[in-house]
């Protein structure tokens, strides 16, 4: 295991970060991102208590996340998990640029 000073006082070429809360607020447009996806099937009030278990259990990823919503829309037909995550990286993905940098990112 190396200890964090070996690993900051050796040169690197490649830095890898964390996005959300080290570099972006990227939680915003993961809750919006969920929202319009599970809105395109179901009504507002699975919506909601769908996105109420997001913001509860926001280490969790995205297919255990859309895996619930499996479960608590039984009765209503939803595109495969697989094509649920699709939809969210793609809604991800057209709007991650729009989010501003968080203050001191770009000094790191």
């Amino acid at each position: 295991m190396f200890k964090s000073e070996e690993i900051l006082n050796e040169n690197r070429e490649l830095f890898i970060f964390d996005c959300d809360g080290v570099l972006i607020q990227s939680n915003i447009l993961k809750t919006e991102a969920f929202e319009l996806v599970s809105s395109r099937y179901l009504p507002n009030k699975i919506v909601d208590k769908f996105i109420e278990f997001h913001k509860r259990n926001g280490g969790f990823s995205r297919w255990e996340k859309f895996s619930y919503l499996e479960i608590i829309s039984k009765d209503y037909q939803l595109p495969e998990i697989s094509e649920l995550c699709i939809e969210f990286s793609n809604i991800i993905e057209s709007r991650i640029n729009d989010i501003p940098v968080l203050p001191g990112a770009l000094e790191l």
